[in-house]
């Protein structure tokens, strides 16, 4: 269960769904599944405690800290400092983001870089402020350039990775993917997949989710419906086209799985996400 205060603020946006608690003592997070997507929370003041088995990590200003996938999530404000103020992005990464959220892991599913500098921590601090306030603006294109915020803030963290240049991904997933991205509307089984990386099948689904926190199966389909979002957001093509692009032969099948994804069935999304904004509402992170 997590609670929130009412100053909080949150959105969500397509790929990105981003919010800047300040929180005090009582904010309480736990999701043993943690969620499909990835979690970025960057402390801004105060402190948070986060648990897992007998484990605790404390965070403070310029910590900033990636849960993957399906990761264990505990988290609240810290009792001994009493208030948490955090900006936060829950998301969908673009394919070439893998490289940048090779953190240094705290536990499994859990990865940290530490912000030490005071100027440098302001500059992040910045930089995440306006990723959400560009998610929860006006703008057309919002979600896109939240995206491109993100993106900054994931190359400036990069640049203080401790170990960057050993922490790569490993170059047989790399060539997967690339092959995957290559032509989102072309079927790739796990097979081909498997021997473009030189790999068996259960030995590369094994280092796929080593490397990403999920299965090639979940990672084809979440940006298979990333993909599909794009094109309902930014173009007028019809669901079969749309269907077809992302990698659907059946845009039945497609309509029940983006529906699974996202709630809504793809033109009941498209009408939404093409209507004149409304102010957003408060929801629970």
């Amino acid at each position: 269960m997590s609670q929130a205060v009412p100053h909080n603020s949150t959105v969500l946006v397509s790929n990105i769904f981003t919010g800047h608690f300040k929180e005090t003592l009582g904010y309480r997070c736990y999701r043993p599944g943690g969620t499909p997507d990835w979690l970025l929370i960057y402390t801004v003041g105060g402190g948070g405690l986060l648990r897992y088995a007998q484990q605790e990590l404390r965070t403070g200003p310029g910590d900033a800290i990636v849960f993957s996938p399906r990761a264990y999530h505990h988290y609240q404000t810290d009792p001994a400092i009493g208030r948490w103020e955090l900006l936060w992005a829950h998301f969908q990464p673009r394919s070439h983001w893998m490289d940048l959220l090779d953190w240094p892991r705290v536990w499994p599913g859990l990865m940290r870089i530490s912000v030490a500098d005071p100027s440098r921590r302001r500059h992040h601090a910045g930089a995440f402020q306006r990723m959400h306030t560009l998610a929860i603006g006006t703008h057309r294109r919002g979600q896109a350039f939240a995206m491109n915020a993100l993106e900054e803030i994931l190359l400036q963290l990069d640049e203080l990775h401790p170990d960057a240049q050993n922490n790569r991904m490993d170059e047989r997933i790399r060539a997967a993917m690339d092959l995957l991205f290559a032509d989102m509307s072309r079927p790739t089984p796990i097979a081909t997949l498997a021997r473009t990386a030189l790999l068996s099948e259960s030995r590369f689904a094994h280092l796929f989710k080593a490397q990403t926190g999920i299965s090639p199966r979940q990672f084809i389909e979440q940006h298979r419906m990333g993909h599909a979002r794009q094109m309902l957001m930014m173009s007028q093509h019809s669901i079969k086209q749309v269907a077809a692009a992302a990698g659907f032969p059946s845009p039945f099948y497609f309509s029940l799985r983006f529906k699974r994804h996202t709630g809504l069935s793809p033109q009941a999304f498209r009408r939404r996400m093409q209507s004149p904004p409304a102010a957003a509402p408060r929801t629970r992170k």
